[in-house]
């Protein structure tokens, strides 16, 4: 199935994506790939899977890594006595 077709751009760099191809990528989430002079739009099924290359390969306590994460945001910050 070949579809071609022109689409602008708007001033908010949002575009319209036609119904036709909306139904044939059956998601609602996208992802875009640049290959040399190329945008590709890959349909994401699985948002957990997609993101999968950013996520560390340690487990980490919830609870830890929010204390820590308290502890550098408030540094800094006197504690009203």
């Amino acid at each position: 199935m070949l579809i071609n077709d022109v689409m602008k751009i708007t001033r908010a760099g949002q575009v319209t994506i036609p119904k036709i191809i909306r139904d044939k990528l059956q998601t609602d989430t996208i992802m875009f790939e640049i290959v040399d002079e190329e945008i590709h739009v890959i349909p994401v099924t699985n948002v957990a899977g997609a993101l999968s290359e950013f996520s560390k390969q340690e487990d980490k306590d919830f609870s830890q890594v929010r204390d820590s994460s308290w502890q550098a945001q408030t540094k800094g910050y006197k504690k009203d006595e």
